[in-house]
């Protein structure tokens, strides 16, 4: 059996893009509205990480297929290849979220990556989503971690440290 051709995965909010001047489209002020659109739109200005532009780079030159794996759904396609090509993002495949799907981003990814898996061996990832880490890491894949996911997360964190009896059930 011929043995599979190797990737590195990579995650693109957060990781590839600092999205933190995009951010205020998903956390709107009290009673206002999350703008998908107008948030996605905005990251193709927002700038790259420049660790993880070079990993990208590293992971061709060393033989490996570059596999962008995000929870962007695939209607902001367009948006995410925009950023991409801004940055001058070399990938070999891009996977993104159904349309239709709600799941938390680390069972969309954990699926995604049952698919991935099949055509590649996957040699590390590069993430900064403490859930889609822990998943990673639970895969027995090395991943390294980019920082900033709480300071761009901020009402997530917040929810993720929150009491559960002061919350609504």
């Amino acid at each position: 059996m011929d043995q599979k051709p190797t990737a590195v995965i990579f995650d693109v909010d957060g990781t590839i893009l600092n999205v933190a001047s995009a951010l205020h489209f998903l956390y709107p002020e009290p009673g206002g509205r999350k703008d998908y659109d107008g948030y996605h739109a905005a990251t193709i200005e927002c700038p790259a990480h420049p660790e993880v532009l070079a990993a990208i780079e590293r992971a061709h030159a060393d033989g490996h297929a570059a596999v962008m794996l995000t929870s962007r759904a695939e209607r902001f396609r367009a948006a995410t290849l925009a950023a991409f090509s801004r940055h001058g993002v070399r990938h070999t495949r891009l996977h993104m979220r159904r349309d239709d799907d709600r799941r938390i981003d680390h069972e969309m990814k954990s699926e995604a990556l049952d698919l991935i898996e099949r055509s590649y061996e996957i040699v590390g990832a590069w993430d900064d989503n403490p859930g889609v880490v822990a998943m990673m890491r639970a895969r027995g894949i090395a991943v390294t971690v980019v920082d900033g996911w709480e300071e761009q997360n901020p009402l997530l964190v917040q929810a993720a440290h929150a009491d559960p009896s002061q919350t609504a059930a």
